[in-house]
Order: C-alpha cells, then structure tokens, then sequence
C-alpha cells in the first residue's frame, strides 16, 4: 500500500508542478512590477523634497541664487543697504512746516563687500558704502524745506585683513576706533530714537521768545552725543575678543588719535552692551574727550540705555566752559501682532551743557514706536521730540518735531 501511494503521487507531481510553476511565475511578475513602482515612487519623493528645499517659505529670503557676480571668482562680493524714508512736521513755536525727508539717523545707502578667505582664520575683503540722501532730515530748514539737490557722500572706503586669532587691521576711510561709542543701544528703537537726538531737524534754528521772533542758534550748534572721531581716512586695530571684551584704536590724517574698549555679553537671558572711548583730536580741532555708553535688555523685554561725554577744548573761547551732555532711555519690546513681529516702545531724555557758551542748558524728550515687519525686511516707525534751549541772555520757542516713515533693508 505504501508503494502505491508513492507511485501515485509520483504520477500526479508534473501536473501539480506546473500549476506551481506558473503561480510562481505570475507572482514574481507581480513583485517586478511593485518593486519598479516602488522605485519610480521613491524617484518622485526624492524629487518633491529637492523642489521643497529650493523653494522659499513665504516670507522668507529668497533662493541663495547669487544676483551679484564678482569679477573675480577667489572674491565673493555681496550687495546690500537700506531705504529710509520718512514724512516730518516740525514747529517752532512761530510758524510750522511740513517736511519729505530721509531719515538721517540711519541714512539711505549702499554697499559693495568684497571678500576672500585664503586661509582658514583669515579674510581679506573691502568694502565700500556710499550715502545717498534726498532731503536729509538734519539738513531742512524753516525757510527752505527742501535742500534742492541729493547728496552722495563716502562713508566708507575700507581694505582689511580679520583673523579670530589675530584681530582686525583696517585700511581707509571708515570708522575710527571711537565711532559709535555714545550709541550703544539694545531698545530696538534706534532707527528713529539714538543720543544723537539732533539728527532729527538739526539746522531748524531757535526763535527768540520776543516780539522779533527772531531766529537763534540751530539745534546742532548747541547739542552733541561727543560719539567719538566719526569716520575719517585713518588705519584701525581691533583685537580678538576676549570674554565679550575687545579693545579698538586709530589715528588719522592730521594726528587724530583714539582708543576705546567695548563689551557684549548675555547671562541667564538678559544681553548687556557697553562702550567708552577717549579721543584726541588737538592737532585738528584743539580738543579732548571721553564719552561712552551702555544697554541692558531684560528678558521680559524692558531695556535701560545711558550715554554721556564731556569734552575738554584746548583753548575754549572766551567765556566758554567744558562742554557735556547725557540721555538716558528706558524701552520695552513685545509682540502685540506676532505674526508681523516685535514692536519696541521707548522714551528718552537728554541734556547738554556749555557746548556754544557758557551757561547754555539743552534738553530734549521723545517717544517713539517701531513696529518690525520681519517678512517684508522692514520697520514703521513714529517718532515725536521736543528741544528746548536756556542761555544767559536769551529765551527761546521750544522745537516741537515728529516723524514717521519706514527702513527696509536688503
């Protein structure tokens, strides 16, 4: 029986065998044709991802396909500036005008940056940033306002070699050491709201408080934040930094000197700023000073800004004394619209002393409002300022100015 069985099962197998054979067959067809379709999918996922990746988020910067071509392909070369625009009302206390102007605490310009790293901690670059004004904000008057013709000016005109190791060589007209030691400023209302309160409507002149109404001296002869040598043609050091410290000096045409420590840091969220300077310029404008200034920002968003100076004249005039000045600020930041972005809110106050003669007394106040539009690069901004001037001899209007416009950058 059990030969039988075998034999019989040996004489069903072919036909068994080929019906396998074909299932088999179909199957592995079918595999084929899954694992082409799996591939051909994975294809086009791979294909949506790159597309995804060179593709903007809304609001975001665009594709880093380079729109400026350097001649030099070791050299990369990088465009970038800013707009800012802003309509002003000023009164002082006679008569009041309505002004289109660029907003000159922080100018419209341009600039070309050109850069090549041939080493692995050193850069070799240039740069040049030129200012092109209409109307300058501190440049309009009561009796003219508009200043007829746009400017273009240099501001900077710079080769340098950077090295973290090593520190900063400069070249060229640009920054002296001391520049910008007085602006010192983590409020987020700079664009409109810096101690140089000047910049606002600096040639609109005082009137007398008399029947004449006669006009007096201008807003910037009687006020300055002393931020330090400005821009000049001069060679400039910076050291590495070292704990959030760094050390700067410079000297320019004419003998011009100075020197300045600035300091950064951030502990357990709330971000510190400082700068104090010393410069001499008595070879050029026979005078001394020491300025400086520091920012605090807390993390809930509440900042405390403070700038002084004082300037010792080599040989003062008759009757002058030692000019100083100080302001101060207190600022809050927050996202009232979170889609658009952060909003800063500060008011300020400032005074100077003794700066065109002796017994004079400046002071100024002002609030401003700046609103961020993160997506668009750009801030709005609202900005109202009152200056008012004491002298021994004389009384004077207060210069009531406010101003509201816009900075994009790119």
């Amino acid at each position: 029986m059990a030969a039988l069985s075998v034999a019989g099962a040996l004489m069903a197998t072919p036909a068994s065998a080929q019906t396998t054979q074909e299932r088999l067959d179909h199957l592995l067809q079918q595999l084929a044709a899954q694992q082409q379709a799996l591939e051909a999918l994975s294809k086009e996922v791979e294909r949506l991802k790159r597309a995804q990746a060179a593709t903007p988020a809304p609001g975001k910067a665009m594709a880093e396909a380079p729109t400026v071509k350097s001649g030099n392909d070791k050299v990369r070369l990088t465009l970038k500036g800013q707009i800012n625009r802003g309509v002003m009302v000023v009164d002082d206390g006679e008569s009041s005008e309505v002004f289109h102007v660029d907003n000159d605490f922080s100018s419209t310009r341009f600039d070309l940056i050109a850069e090549a790293k041939p080493r692995k901690d050193l850069k070799i670059g240039g740069q040049i940033e030129m200012e092109i004004q209409s109307n300058a904000s501190n440049k309009v008057t009561m009796t003219q306002n508009s200043t007829g013709t746009t400017t273009v000016a240099e501001r900077i005109i710079d080769i340098y070699l950077d090295s973290k190791q090593y520190g900063r060589l400069t070249m060229g007209q640009g920054k002296m050491a001391s520049d910008g030691t007085s602006e010192t400023d983590l409020s987020g209302t700079g664009v409109i709201a810096l101690s140089k309160v000047q910049e606002l409507a600096a040639d609109v002149r005082f009137r007398q408080y008399n029947a004449t109404a006669a006009f007096g001296p201008t807003i910037d002869a009687v006020y300055t934040n002393m931020d330090g040598l400005a821009r000049e043609d001069r060679i400039r050091y910076d050291t590495p930094k070292f704990h959030g410290l760094q050390v700067s000096a410079s000297h320019a045409d004419g003998g011009e000197f100075d020197v300045a420590l600035r300091h950064s840091g951030n502990v357990d969220g709330v971000k510190t700023k400082a700068a104090i300077a010393y410069a001499n310029s008595s070879s050029v404008d026979d005078r001394k000073q020491i300025n400086g200034s520091a920012s605090v920002l807390f993390p809930v968003g509440l900042s405390v800004t403070f700038a002084a100076g004082s300037q010792d004249p080599d040989a003062p005039a008759a009757g002058a004394g030692d000019p100083m000045f100080w302001w101060g600020k207190i600022g809050w930041q927050t996202k009232l619209f979170p889609d658009l972005g952060k909003t800063a809110f500060s008011i300020d106050y400032g005074q100077s002393m003794d700066f065109s003669a002796q017994g004079d007394a400046f002071e100024s106040i002002g609030g401003a409002i700046v609103q961020s539009l993160d997506d668009w690069g750009t801030e709005l901004y609202l900005s109202g300022r009152n200056y008012s001037l004491k002298q021994t001899a004389q009384s004077y209007h207060d210069v009531f100015a406010v101003i509201s416009g816009a900075r994009i950058k790119f």
